[in-house]
């Protein structure tokens, strides 16, 4: 029986928190709604919503490339949404801070629109889907002209 000297084999071990995810939603949208360390806000029909510049931009194209050019001024601190509906954007910024979007028949065109404008591919599929299941013959002539606006 061979007696080594064990001292030198490293053991590794890799451990994954599989709720790290989780923890980490149910702790960044109580932080945004108490506007802790919030860094930048959206103005949408006179009001603010408080966010943080870094959740935006991993979470949206759109915000990715404003806050990209803003980095050569460093002195954006809001952005005025003049186009955008209040209901769709305080929506989009709930689910960019929870994993969760809520869709209904009131507030999914808007929806798919605003996720258009800022680039949140799966809430706009996800819009998509919604408006294909509740076709109907009392809707279709409305949905048609609406997508042929976008």
């Amino acid at each position: 029986m061979a007696t080594g000297n064990v001292s030198n084999v490293e053991i590794v071990e890799k451990c994954e928190n599989r709720d790290y995810s989780s923890d980490f939603f149910h702790v960044l949208n109580p932080m945004r709604v108490g506007r802790k360390f919030c860094d930048f806000s959206l103005n949408v029909d006179g009001e603010v919503i408080h966010v943080h510049k870094l959740v935006l931009a991993i979470a949206s194209p759109y915000f990715a490339a404003i806050f990209e050019d803003d980095m050569k001024e460093k002195t954006k601190t809001f952005l005025k949404l003049n186009d955008a509906d209040l209901i769709a954007v305080k929506a989009l910024v709930k689910y960019i801070y929870s994993g969760m979007i809520i869709l209904t028949k009131d507030n999914v065109e808007q929806l798919l629109r605003t996720s258009d404008l800022f680039q949140i591919e799966w809430v706009k599929q996800q819009c998509i889907r919604f408006l294909k299941q509740s076709l109907s013959s009392t809707n279709c002539f409305r949905i048609r002209k609406f997508a042929g606006m976008r």
